[in-house]
């Protein structure tokens, strides 16, 4: 039985019991998470960032119009406010959550109380919009893991 798996045990079928293999979630803390960014980005000519999201990233729209825009037209831009710049820039793919609040906390001391809060919840809710995956750190890591976790 491989690692990360437990029998479990079906209730009588007839005569037999019929055991299947489960395999448990991933219990990796949340804090060794690896981001990985999925979206283009630029510096603004006021140091700030913006996240460029596809405008169509699925469907009919996305093989026949994404193609056919041209410039910004083709994206959905997100500015950044200052916070929001400093765990982007940070994103590298190899820096874990708890390594990207040390990064913010040296840009935002007063931070301290809420500083993993604030990270985690700007990593969700770039998640949700599909512009960063997560990656376990004990992995191997290879081009086509950039699966959500």
């Amino acid at each position: 039985m491989a690692f990360g798996q437990t029998m479990v045990e079906d209730a009588p079928m007839g005569l037999f019991t019929r055991s299947k293999t489960e395999t448990k979630p991933d219990t990796t803390p949340v804090e060794r998470l690896v981001p990985i960014p999925r979206a283009d980005w630029r510096r603004t000519d006021d140091g700030g960032v913006e996240i460029l999201e596809l405008r169509y990233r699925t469907g009919p729209l996305a093989r026949w119009l994404q193609p056919r825009l041209k410039g910004d037209k083709r994206f959905v831009i997100w500015r950044l406010d200052a916070r929001g710049a400093v765990v982007w820039t940070a994103l590298d793919g190899r820096r874990s959550i708890s390594q990207l609040e040390r990064v913010y906390l040296d840009a935002f001391p007063d931070d301290r109380q809420q500083a993993m809060h604030r990270v985690w919840l700007f990593l969700q809710a770039a998640a949700q919009r599909g512009m960063v995956g997560f990656r376990c750190p004990d992995r191997a890591r290879s081009d086509s893991e950039y699966n959500d976790v």
